[in-house]
């Protein structure tokens, strides 16, 4: 029996397959999720207890592939209770089967009808249909693909809270007196003692202190170019005011929000170490180490983006799910535009990252990505750094597709 499940946030349509019918005409049931027993009711339409159902031999689940966290649950219900085979489903595809065979309108009715259709065509030829994925709860790799997302968004997390306190301690510390501001990295070394440093008189008398007897190992002021810096910052502030006791409180109480971050940040890169270096992808980590500008942050993300399967993509299928599908396309006198694909958005962003530190050449040696572009600019193409980020994006596909190393431009 062939079923197609469009899901929503709190409801899912239901649509079972009739042989011989048109499947404008297959008959939905609607199931709210967010009410007790969906589960249930689920499992009897799969399994064929639910009226216009006939009792099925084999059961073949059609749904888009949406958000995980809205098909997880779906999912395991009908594969691992339902022991039904899932086909996750691309949405140009549910697009084009029911333009061809349901309905040129989109409703949820319509699309579980169209997704029941891919179903019934996987039962008649046993070839998983084209923008299709079968069991995705058997994929080994599963649970490593969601351990790098949920640890990827973690980091995210700390970052912007760290920028965020950053930030706020920016302008406080610049309400006192603006070259604390300017000389934030020395004033937070301050900050970081067991006794801190807020005020410029307690910076002058931190740096009697340290004057007076050199500081112990593990002191932030240990080194001569750290107690350089806090003379600097100390004659820089000698005309300051006393602050206010309250602003005083308040920059020490972000910089020991700051001070509870760093750690956690630490402790999440070096989780994302331990995940890119698994046995299912260490070999390609090994390789994409290879290119310059590499980075543990930016290769967990693209394994994450191709579910830790980059070798089975093909350079398109990279690209789309890293998000840097060309918006114009330019062959001769043809140009063209084309949908965006998104992709794993931090996939997108880290990726551009990497192109912008290949094309700079303070920091990184001549590379293919750089010619590329300096070939695209002397030709006056357009959209140079968006081709540029595909360029990329091929050369981190061929790598692990072909499992060989990176090779610069004068390399043979």
């Amino acid at each position: 029996m062939a079923i197609g499940i469009d899901i929503g946030a709190d409801s899912i349509e239901i649509c079972v397959a009739q042989q011989g019918a048109d499947p404008s005409t297959w008959p939905t049931h609607a199931v709210r999720v967010t009410r007790p027993g969906w589960d249930d009711l689920l499992l009897a339409l799969v399994r064929g207890a639910a009226p216009d159902c006939v009792p099925p031999v084999r059961n073949s689940v059609a749904l888009e592939s949406t958000g995980w966290n809205y098909s997880a649950p779906i999912v395991q219900c009908v594969s691992e209770r339902g022991g039904a085979a899932v086909l996750l489903v691309n949405h140009a595809q549910t697009q084009h089967l029911r333009e061809i065979a349901v309905s040129g309108q989109k409703t949820d009715h319509h699309d579980a009808q169209a997704l029941a259709y891919c179903a019934l065509e996987y039962e008649r030829t046993g070839v998983c249909p084209r923008g299709c994925r079968l069991n995705p709860q058997l994929d080994p790799c599963a649970d490593l693909t969601a351990n790098l997302r949920f640890t990827l968004a973690a980091r995210a997390r700390a970052v912007t809270a760290r920028t965020r306190c950053v930030n706020v301690l920016r302008s406080y510390a610049h309400g006192i007196w603006p070259s604390l501001d300017v000389h934030l990295g020395t004033y937070l070394r301050a900050l970081s003692l067991p006794e801190p440093a807020a005020t410029p008189r307690q910076l002058a008398e931190l740096l009697a202190a340290l004057e007076a007897a050199p500081p112990p190992v593990g002191h932030p002021f240990r080194t001569g170019i750290t107690r350089k810096n806090l003379r600097t910052l100390v004659a820089d502030v000698q005309n300051a005011p006393e602050p206010q006791p309250a602003a005083v409180a308040a920059i020490v109480a972000q910089a020991a929000e700051l001070a509870l971050i760093e750690p956690r940040l630490s402790s999440i890169d070096a989780q994302l170490a331990l995940l890119v270096d698994d046995p299912a992808i260490r070999d390609v980590t090994a390789l994409w180490r290879g290119v310059p500008a590499a980075n543990t942050q930016a290769i967990a993300t693209l394994h994450a983006a191709c579910r830790c399967h980059a070798p089975e993509f093909s350079p398109s299928q990279f690209r789309a799910a890293v998000g840097c599908h060309p918006l114009r396309h330019e062959s001769g006198d043809k140009r063209r535009t084309r949908s965006p694909k998104s992709g794993y958005r931090p996939a997108t962003v880290a990726l551009h990252l990497w192109a912008m530190m290949l094309l700079n050449s303070r920091i990184t040696p001549p590379n293919v990505v750089r010619a590329y572009f300096h070939t695209l600019k002397e030709a006056h193409k357009q959209n140079c750094l968006s081709s540029t980020r595909g360029k990329l994006a091929r050369v981190l596909s061929g790598i692990a597709r072909t499992h060989t190393p990176y090779r610069g431009p004068d390399e043979s």
